[in-house]
Formats: C-alpha cells, sequence, structure tokens
C-alpha cells in the first residue's frame, strides 16, 4: 500500500497570537489537524474526520512570526 504524506507550512502573525505574542495553542492544534486531513484524504480519496488525538505536548512556547512545518503520513 502506497504512503500518503503532506507539508504543512505556516509563518505565525500577530491575528495568531494573544496579546503576548504567544501563539493560541488551538491555532496550532488546528494546523496539525489541516496536515492529518491533507494526508488521509490524499490516502482514503474521500472525505475524513478526526476522530480522536492520543496527546500533544508543547515543549515551548511558539512566538509571533516563527515558522511551523506540520509533517503527517498514513
Amino acid at each position: 500500500m502506497n504512503t500518503a504524506r503532506a507539508e504543512l507550512i505556516h509563518r505565525t502573525a500577530v491575528s495568531d497570537a494573544n496579546v503576548a505574542g504567544n501563539v493560541h495553542g488551538g491555532w496550532i492544534l488546528k494546523l496539525l489537524d489541516d496536515a492529518a486531513v491533507i494526508a488521509a484524504t490524499r490516502h482514503s480519496r474521500t472525505r475524513v474526520v478526526t476522530a480522536a488525538v492520543d496527546g500533544v505536548r508543547f515543549r515551548n512556547a511558539v512566538q509571533t512570526g516563527d515558522v511551523l512545518r506540520f509533517r503527517a503520513s498514513v
């Protein structure tokens, strides 16, 4: 079976962050889910939904202007 992959790159902006300049965790989770949906859609060739996430651990704060890269594969 072929592996479906996706890579999403996003430069954070002021609109992604709070007044302290930290990017909202929910926004990061949305981007993570977007990358997963792209890979899953490529794999299944149909609509997909996220049924569950096992866990996410934020190691460092993400600041406005940081570049995030998400990789997903099925």
